[in-house]
């Protein structure tokens, strides 16, 4: 699993890909909403180690801070979209139902709007649907136009309205799952000291039921999930002038630079001046 936090959350733009003819991504998460749409074939998705298949027509809502990957083995057609959480307040963070379908009348507008490119975006190019190649398409509209922002919104308003009706009677609501609750806890705390005893109290878990959990959900531990974070975090610092390793390292939430050095190169396969070395 990875921290994914490049390309998206701008506010003046809506960013996103048509993934033609295929589509694999492996276990990621990142602190934004993500929409997805199959216009042909099955995409499989599985969310917090819960497997599921999207086919033509359905829509995918993943959860902020919930882990989440893609395969199309079959193949596929599909719309993958990551978006600021600012751009609409309203929508819910919960356990819906991830996988949904909305009214024709919906559907039609999406399509118009967003894969048929209505706004004078970026239409999926047909000739890459019917090619036998993988391909993605990366696109974006920019939304600093008020129309077009309001165009956008009205469209995607449209289909989370949907998605909220049909899961506010749903009895598959809430299924006590801790991990999307430990994702946003660890994400505002790990740069403390934290032990796996800590979030277990926090949540209410016994630490050896979490450990359980967390694994079987991720394949990761506590401490290798802690670990990315902080990661993610010596990652943003190394990218702007700094000072001593050290100093970097106890910002992020390592006890000493022995500990850092061990989990950076076991995240990124490198050291910190490899690292350093490959990104001047």
């Amino acid at each position: 699993m990875f921290i994914q936090n490049q390309n998206f959350g701008s506010p003046e733009q809506l960013q996103y890909n048509f993934q033609i003819n295929g589509y694999v991504y492996p276990p990621h998460i990142h602190q934004f909403f993500e929409l997805g749409y199959v216009i042909s074939g099955e995409l499989e998705v599985k969310i917090n180690g819960r497997a599921m298949t999207a086919h033509e027509g359905e829509f995918i809502l993943i959860q902020p801070l919930h882990i989440h990957e893609y395969n199309s083995p079959s193949g596929c057609c599909a719309f993958i979209c990551a978006f600021a959480n600012s751009l609409f307040p309203e929508l819910s963070s919960g356990d819906g139902k991830s996988i949904f379908r909305c009214s024709r009348v919906v559907e039609d507008y999406f399509i118009a709007t967003i894969v048929n490119g209505e706004l004078n975006g970026h239409p999926l190019p047909r000739n890459l649907v019917e090619s036998d190649n993988t391909h993605t398409d990366s696109c974006y509209i920019d939304l600093s136009s008020p129309q077009m922002l309001m165009r956008i919104k009205s469209c995607f308003y449209a289909v989370f309205s949907e998605y909220e009706l049909q899961n506010a009677s749903s009895d598959d609501k809430k299924r006590g799952d801790p991990m999307p609750d430990l994702l946003i806890w660890l994400s505002e705390h790990y740069t403390e000291p934290l032990k796996l005893a800590d979030a277990a109290a926090y949540l209410g878990y016994s630490s050896n039921y979490l450990s359980h959990i967390i694994k079987r959900t991720s394949g990761m531990s506590f401490c290798e999930i802690l670990g990315c974070l902080r990661i993610d975090c010596a990652l943003k610092l190394l990218a702007k002038p700094h000072g001593r390793i050290i100093d970097l390292a106890l910002d992020c939430g390592f006890q000493n630079e022995r500990s850092f050095h061990r989990t950076f190169r076991r995240v990124t396969g490198k050291s910190p001046s490899e690292y350093l070395n490959g990104h001047i």
